[in-house]
């Protein structure tokens, strides 16, 4: 994500270093999640609650939210079809408009 290339920033400067760190926690997906030692917070880090500063860039609901693409430009994405509560927002898919695309992802909007 961006906090590795925020921290590689900070780096730079005179005052700045790495605080030594622990494993946090692993998951089959991404491996293994590191934290502050101690689980102390720092000036900076990647993970809200261990740093003193967050990094929230302005508008950037608009990359993390998948549904909110599909609102800014429409023209690059692929057919969008959203359930929100168990129920169909907005355009209902049927094979009869689409019958050559069946291949068909479920995910949360808001994951990566």
């Amino acid at each position: 994500g961006h906090g590795e290339r925020f921290a590689e920033y900070f780096l730079e400067r005179p005052n700045w270093r790495v605080h030594p760190c622990q494993h946090w926690f692993s998951d089959n997906k991404s491996g293994k999640f590191h934290c502050p030692l101690g689980k102390k917070v720092v000036d900076f880090a990647d993970e809200t609650q261990f740093s003193r500063v967050s990094m929230y860039l302005k508008g950037r609901i608009w990359l993390e939210d998948k549904t909110k693409m599909w609102d800014l430009v429409p023209e690059l994405m692929p057919p969008t079809y959203l359930i929100v509560d168990r129920q169909w927002k907005g355009e209902i898919p049927s094979d009869e408009k689409h019958p050559e695309k069946l291949c068909w992802f479920i995910k949360e909007a808001d994951r990566n």
